[in-house]
């Protein structure tokens, strides 16, 4: 399998996993997976990417979308969003390209309670960001499963993210 199947496959799996509504895909290029989006689930898919080619690209695959896709051309460290933004960002192959600490830490702001960040096709066991912190990290230990995240987050208890690095 090549790597553009892999991380379609993977995009694939954490949208059905997570059922995002509000979905975010850092260095998107072509925006490869985005076929995967059901517009009766998610509302807002933003794909982000330095290359306003590629992004051009993106638009003219997923026209279908209409409205739901957003596409910005602009370096992740000075791309800005409001805190909990999104309930699942996948960082498919972002993370070789950018300082993935820094990164970690803008997903962990950027993630609405309960959120995912995916990378690839990993399971969804290990943490890598704490969105109330504002801290992530690449390894650490399990957290509580996402229905009991969920149910912490509604009420108003601490919350933390779910995530798919391994």
């Amino acid at each position: 399998m090549d790597q553009l199947q892999a991380l379609s496959r993977g995009f694939a799996a954490a949208c059905a996993e997570f059922g995002p509504i509000r979905l975010a895909v850092p260095g998107c290029a072509t925006a490869n997976g985005l076929e995967h989006v059901d517009p009766s689930v998610t509302r807002r898919a933003v794909g982000v990417d330095l290359n306003p080619r590629y992004l051009e690209i993106a638009r003219a695959r997923h026209s279908r979308l209409g409205g739901v896709v957003e596409l910005v051309a602009a370096p992740l460290e000075v791309c800005a969003f409001p805190p909990e933004s999104f309930d699942l960002i996948f960082a498919g192959l972002i993370f070789e390209y950018v300082e993935p600490e820094a990164l970690l830490r803008r997903i962990a702001f950027w993630l609405a309670p309960g959120g995912a960040c995916c990378d690839r096709a990993r399971s969804a066991s290990t943490p890598i960001a704490s969105p109330a912190a504002g801290t992530a990290t690449a390894t650490g230990p399990s957290r509580a499963p996402a229905r009991r995240n969920a149910a912490q987050s509604r009420r108003g208890a601490s919350r933390s993210g779910r995530g798919c690095l391994g």
